[in-house]
């Protein structure tokens, strides 16, 4: 085993630095065991006369190659454009267009990678566009690949587009293993393929990162109990119903909530602060950089993410490793790593009396919170971590090499 081509469409940029900074923490210490990352990063094609805004400015200007500390990643330019409106009108009824279609923009520069490069097996990261190029990879040069569906909604969308699911299915069938952050996506992938190599590997944190950001808590601070919530702003994240849930302890003179993110329910969040006359307790500080967050992680009380259709994010497992008692959704990814009451509490989603009553009982118990925080920091160092996750995938990598299985037959197009 000597190199892997990673094939990925959310991967950082540089006007977006933060996305998919898991995936570069998982190269690093793929780079560190030996095994030598290529990055495939399908980039949408914007016109520099259509780049009318910063963020549109920011996809027309992506340079076609970068080298990050050492991993050599491409960015072929592909009309791929994965806003969630474009996908919940058009890619979830017709994934050909969000995946075999693409084949045609990204060939020239797959070429190009497998006449510079040894790649002895492909990592799709999502099943569009990642799955479907990987599949036309293994069928034009016998190259094996493994498909890691990083998301519950992917799985569970099957159940109400047949064009999806029949594009899961002949992918997931086509791939020498799957890889799933939960067992939903496990089961939900489980029924409609053949493919038994199903793996559930978690989301991780980097140690070194823990190590290495130890800035106390600001003066500022020094008298409360500080919540963090870090993720997008978009409905299913719960940042409404924690705000809700404050808003019923705020009794609590000590209680200061700060969120980082941004997204399509950030104004709406703003406003119901300000509706609530919360705003005194309750900072929003829109995206910021990762060193920023796990800076702040390092001197919080309480991580807070009560998010619903999550496979796992990696946020819990960077918070856990700063010793942080974690808030999540029972029945969630992270329920199947948290134990309730022992690394952190586990409440109803999108319920606030259930998250204000786990908000106080954590903000008036020191004893307990400490103990839930030394139990997730334990976690976190033993199983939640990179180098961990880096020995799983190359065990995955040569299995996959070395059974030369082939469970679909035939061409990819569906």
């Amino acid at each position: 085993m000597r190199s892997v081509l990673w094939i990925i469409h959310f991967f950082p940029r540089p006007h977006k630095t933060t996305d998919g900074v898991w995936a570069i923490e998982t190269l690093r210490s793929l780079k560190e065991a030996g095994i030598q990352p290529i990055v495939l990063a399908p980039t949408p094609w914007i016109p520099k006369w259509f780049a009318l805004t910063p963020e549109l400015k920011g996809w027309a200007q992506n340079p076609s190659y970068a080298n990050i500390d050492g991993i050599p990643v491409f960015y072929p330019r592909c009309p791929h454009y994965p806003h969630r409106i474009i996908r919940q009108k058009v890619y979830l009824h017709y994934p050909y267009l969000e995946g075999g279609f693409l084949w045609h923009w990204c060939k020239q520069t797959v070429n190009h990678i497998l006449t510079k490069y040894q790649i002895d097996i492909v990592h799709a990261n999502f099943l569009n566009p990642a799955g479907w190029l990987s599949a036309m990879i293994k069928e034009k040069f016998g190259i094996p690949f493994v498909l890691h569906e990083r998301s519950v909604g992917g799985a569970i969308w099957t159940r109400n587009h047949p064009f999806l699911k029949r594009a899961y299915k002949k992918i997931a069938n086509q791939a020498d293993a799957v890889i799933v952050l939960n067992s939903t996506s496990s089961d939900v992938i489980g029924q409609f393929t053949q493919n038994k190599n199903i793996f559930t590997l978690r989301a991780c944190a980097n140690l070194k990162n823990t190590v290495a950001c130890k800035q106390k808590k600001p003066k500022k601070y020094s008298n409360k109990k500080i919540i963090l919530s870090v993720g997008s702003f978009i409905e299913r994240k719960g940042q409404i119903f924690l705000i809700k849930a404050i808003n019923e302890i705020k009794n609590d003179n000590k209680l200061h909530c700060i969120f980082i993110g941004s997204g399509v329910c950030l104004k709406q969040a703003q406003l119901l602060v300000k509706e609530l006359k919360i705003d005194h307790m309750v900072e929003f500080w829109g995206q910021c950089a990762h060193e920023i967050v796990l800076n702040t992680m390092a001197w919080c009380d309480i991580f807070v993410l009560p998010s619903w259709d999550e496979a796992f994010g990696t946020v819990y497992s960077e918070a856990m490793s700063f010793g942080k008692p974690i808030i999540g959704c029972r029945g969630e990814g992270i329920s199947e790593v948290v134990e309730d009451h022992k690394q952190g509490i586990l409440v109803e989603p999108q319920n606030v009396e259930s998250l204000s009553i786990t908000l106080s009982e954590i903000l008036s118990n020191e004893n307990l919170s400490e103990k839930m925080g030394i139990a997730a920091k334990k976690m976190a160092e033993t199983e939640l971590n990179y180098q961990h996750l880096a020995k799983q995938l190359i065990q995955i990598y040569r299995d996959s090499c070395s059974a030369k299985q082939n469970f679909g037959s035939g061409k990819v197009r569906i």
